[in-house]
């Protein structure tokens, strides 16, 4: 039994390419995802500069109510009302 071989195998055609798209594919998934984990990187870093910044207000504030000043020029200068109605 003779085999049957296709002409458009003898040539190369399309098919020998196919395996190619797949590892093309797989490689641009993979830049994709390292792309993407630098974005996320990038993006959890600027929210911990935030939050630093956040608490570092807060504590300031509680610095200054809990000492009870108003002659610090740092703290806000308002009085505060310790009168009970």
């Amino acid at each position: 039994m003779k085999k049957r071989i296709l002409s458009t195998a003898k040539r190369g055609g399309a098919l020998p390419f196919l395996p190619m798209l797949g590892s093309l594919g797989s490689l641009i998934d993979g830049a994709a995802s390292v792309a993407k984990a630098i974005n996320d990187s990038k993006a959890a870093q600027r929210q911990f500069e935030k939050l630093q910044i956040m608490i570092a207000r807060w504590n300031r504030a509680a610095d200054c109510i809990s000492f009870r000043t108003n002659t610090d020029s740092d703290c806000i200068s308002a009085s505060i009302n310790t009168d009970k109605a």
